[in-house]
């Protein structure tokens, strides 16, 4: 009797890890098909902007993923941004201008409240591919600076299993991402296999016990996709931008060619017409909403807590340097006509402009100059004035 039940405990014990086998063959033939590209002259089907790399349901879209893949793999124009890259409407938004118009292909990533950490972590997820051809640009807030820390929410939609595990099996952005969700675990709703796997990082049984939920996970993503025929996720339906690597050359062409002073005065004048003095030099339908009945209005009601988004930008600096890569940085300047408190965020961009200046990349500081009316849309939004600034310092840095 006794024998009779071990023998099926073993036969049990031997089909759970065929099955799992299975499973883990299955996950990785799966991906691996997914690494084949189409290009296409027409790229009104391609992947420019990517707000987030999930879908509705905070899974990993692979069509999103792969279009990213391939931009960081052939060294094209990487846009890190948060809440100014979403309106798709700007004529001179990088992503749609230096693509489309000067045959650079660039990619934007990011939506409200993806700020540094977030940043850091995709940088790091795709460490593989960083090198000193890498174009990567980051746009800053100062509002980033005035209360940080990624929130539960962004967590959970910018880090599907997919790129968490990618964070996982990278010592240091291991012990970073665990640190950040030991401090928050409070203020998710439901903690999933790989964030307990981080936060559980020095646990090895925790550990391998959510490596078979993530596997398990994942299968079951790829075969719904399967079953249910979803040809989003198929090799033949990647498109990309661009066939093949970025070359300098493509910069240096766009650098002597392209008028930027008329192209200056067109953004000027696209953005000066729906703004004025007496509207504080705010989009009228903006001001109207949300700026008119205000008397004053501080940036930075609470102070400055800049110490957590300062770390990851330490963290950002010292991965680039590690891959030599001469990265760009944008710093996105506040309304000084609606705003009574820019001049507090000085010292703070004191420190990030010696910070960039100490690892030798590239910076255009649009809260240096004096400000200039329709570099922003409303308070703190870049305007047509302002991207197109952007474009022409991404072209002047990478033609170098």
């Amino acid at each position: 009797m006794m024998l009779k039940k071990i023998s099926i405990n073993i036969a049990a014990l031997l089909f759970a890890a065929i099955t799992f086998s299975f499973i883990i063959v299955f996950v990785n033939s799966f991906n691996q098909k997914l690494v084949e590209y189409k290009y296409i002259e027409d790229d009104s089907k391609s992947i420019n902007y990517i707000p987030t790399i999930t879908d509705q349901h905070n899974a990993i879209d692979f069509l999103k993923e792969k279009s990213l893949e391939y931009g960081f793999k052939h060294n094209h124009v990487i846009l890190f941004g948060s809440s100014e890259l979403t309106n798709r409407t700007h004529k001179f938004i990088p992503y749609d201008f230096l693509t489309k118009n000067l045959n650079i292909p660039t990619i934007g990533i990011g939506k409200a409240h993806f700020e540094l950490l977030a940043i850091y972590g995709y940088l790091s997820a795709y460490q593989e591919y960083l090198n000193k051809d890498s174009r990567i640009v980051i746009i800053l807030s100062p509002g980033w600076f005035e209360k940080t820390d990624l929130l539960p929410q962004a967590y959970n939609s910018h880090f599907p299993s997919y790129i968490a595990n990618k964070l996982a099996n990278d010592e240091s952005a291991k012990n970073i991402f665990s640190n950040y969700l030991n401090e928050n675990q409070d203020n998710f709703e439901n903690l999933n296999a790989t964030q307990l796997k981080l936060i559980h990082k020095d646990n090895i049984i925790a550990s391998s016990v959510t490596n078979i939920l993530n596997y398990i996970a994942e299968a079951r993503v790829n075969i719904k996709n399967i079953i249910t025929d979803n040809h989003e996720i198929k090799a033949d339906n990647i498109y990309v931008l661009h066939e093949g690597p970025l070359m300098k050359k493509q910069f240096q062409i766009a650098n002597t060619e392209v008028q930027w002073l008329d192209l200056a005065n067109d953004a000027k004048n696209i953005e000066l017409k729906n703004m004025s003095k007496e509207t504080q030099w705010v989009n009228k339908k903006y001001y109207e909403k949300y700026v008119k009945d205000k008397k004053s209005k501080k940036a930075f009601p609470n102070g400055i807590k800049y110490s957590k988004e300062m770390n990851a930008f330490d963290n950002i600096l010292n991965l680039l340097t590690k891959y030599n890569v001469d990265a760009l940085f944008i710093m996105q300047p506040l309304n000084p006509y609606v705003y009574t408190d820019t001049n507090d965020f000085k010292l703070v961009e004191n420190i990030i402009s010696e910070k960039i200046k100490s690892h030798g990349m590239g910076y255009l500081n649009l809260i240096e100059e004096q400000y200039q009316p329709g570099v922003l849309t409303d308070i703190m939004h870049m305007g047509e004035y302002g991207w197109l600034l952007t474009d022409k310092a991404i072209v002047e840095h990478f033609a170098k």
